[in-house]
This record gives C-alpha cells, sequence and structure tokens, in this order.
C-alpha cells in the first residue's frame, strides 16, 4: 500500500446558505508529494484562496470544467478555499458562467461580501472554525443573494442523482419545460451543457469505485454506464489529463474526508 501522499477535508456550510456556498474546503501535500496536482472535476465551482509572499491574500474563483486542470502545489503546504454551487457561483462572483469556465477570475466581492473578508474567515482556525465564520459572515447578508435558478437546480440534482445516466428529456420532463429550454437554461447558469454535467457525474461515480478496495476497471466502466473499459480510459484522459491506473493511483493516495 502506496503512503498518502495528499489530504482533501470539506465541512459543510450552514443550510440556509447551500444554494450558494456548499461549504469549505482544505487540501493538505505532504513533504513527499509530487509538486502538480491534477485537480477532478466534480462539476462544481469554487474559490481559493492565495497567499504568497508579503503581499495580501488573494481570491480567485473557477467555474465547473470538462478540460484538465493541473496546478502547482508546495511540498508541505495547504491551501483552502470554498466550494459554490456551479448555478450559483456567476451571481456572486458577477460575471457570466461561460468567463468562469474558462479561467480562473479574480474575486473582489463574493456578493455583499467583500474578499478580504472572506480570505480572514477562511484563515480563522480549523477547517470547522473556518466554516463557522463564513457562515457569520454570509448569513446576515442572506436576503441579498440573488437566487439560482430553481430549474436549474432541480435539473443538476436529478443529473447527480443519476450519476449522469438520466436522459435530457426526462430531466426536463420532470422540471416542467422543454429540452431545448433547459439545455439554454443550465448553460446559461453554469456554462456547460446537460450532457457535459452528465459526463463529471459519471466520471465521480467511477473516480469513488476506484476507492474500493480490489475495484477493476472493467467493473467500474460497467457500473458507471460506459460502453466498454477503453471508453471510460478515454474519459478519464480527456477530464483529467491522466490514464485510469495513474487516476486510480492518485484517488488512492488521497485521504478523503467529506462533511456534505
Amino acid at each position: 500500500m502506496h503512503p498518502t501522499v495528499f489530504s482533501y477535508t470539506t465541512v459543510a456550510a450552514d443550510p440556509q446558505l447551500r444554494p450558494w456556498i456548499r461549504g469549505c474546503w482544505e487540501f493538505r501535500v505532504s513533504a513527499s508529494a509530487p509538486s502538480e496536482h491534477h485537480v477532478p472535476p466534480d462539476g462544481q465551482a469554487f474559490v481559493v484562496l492565495v497567499e504568497s509572499g508579503p503581499g495580501p491574500a488573494r481570491v480567485f474563483a473557477y467555474g465547473p470544467r470538462i478540460e484538465p486542470l493541473v496546478v502547482r502545489c508546495e511540498p508541505g503546504a495547504s491551501y483552502r478555499g470554498l466550494r459554490l454551487a456551479p448555478e450559483a457561483a456567476p451571481l456572486l462572483v458577477e460575471v457570466a458562467a461561460e468567463v468562469l469556465c474558462r479561467a480562473p477570475v479574480p474575486v473582489t466581492r463574493l456578493g455583499p461580501v467583500a474578499a478580504d473578508d472572506v480570505c480572514s474567515a477562511l484563515v480563522a482556525g480549523p477547517l470547522a472554525q473556518a466554516q463557522a465564520a463564513v457562515d457569520r459572515l454570509f448569513l446576515p447578508h442572506i436576503g441579498k443573494l440573488a437566487p439560482p435558478d430553481p430549474v436549474v437546480v432541480s435539473a443538476l440534482q436529478a443529473i447527480r442523482g443519476s450519476s449522469g445516466r438520466i436522459q435530457l428529456t426526462e430531466v426536463a420532463a420532470a422540471v416542467g419545460v422543454a429540452p431545448r429550454t433547459l439545455l439554454r437554461r443550465i448553460r446559461a447558469a453554469t456554462g456547460l451543457t446537460p450532457k457535459q454535467h452528465a459526463r463529471i457525474a459519471r466520471f465521480v461515480g467511477a473516480a469513488h469505485g476506484m476507492l474500493e478496495p480490489g475495484s477493476r476497471l472493467s467493473h467500474i466502466a460497467a457500473r458507471g454506464g460506459y460502453a466498454d473499459q477503453p471508453h471510460l480510459s478515454h474519459e478519464v484522459s480527456s477530464l483529467t489529463g491522466l490514464t485510469p491506473g495513474q487516476l486510480a493511483e492518485r484517488v488512492r493516495r488521497t485521504a478523503h474526508r467529506f462533511d456534505d
């Protein structure tokens, strides 16, 4: 068994905030970890706190993506940020969804809250305390937060709940709009199409399957709705830039602690 080199922890936000903010996350890098990390897509948007040099910390926002994201990481360092609902991120950052999906966007405010205050909350002690500080920061302003499109919220829940297997026509019927209308509203709200969200949902299920002892790629592919193992391999490469074997190794060497 290979030693753990990364750890990824999340703490859930107050339920009242979850239509916008899912929670805080922390990524820790061991001293023996590689200097690059392939960030797997999960369909969520996120903000990351960047502290470098003597200057003030900065906050950048990322939208959901379907292209590989490889970031530099300092061995022994830790990083923090917020996970955002993909349909709410453009409302908080006040940029178009398609812009968030293309490149990281510097953040000056998240809705009514200044980025400097978000930075202070994110470093307020252990992660659970940081999330409590974020809750205290945003809850007084909850009435000022623009609500996400409820049709998009319900549609994305259906896509994730089916691990990406549900058809667009079924989702559209469930939320009471035409398929073309649903496609337009999801793309406008998140920057991705329903099909792209389904791809990510299938991938997430496959990645979780790699945590199971003795899991075989052929079985993971079959359970995940992939046509065959080569189809799964192609999707893993397209979404992460890794082979399935490399992804499995990375997943198994990352300690995951989810509180949301």
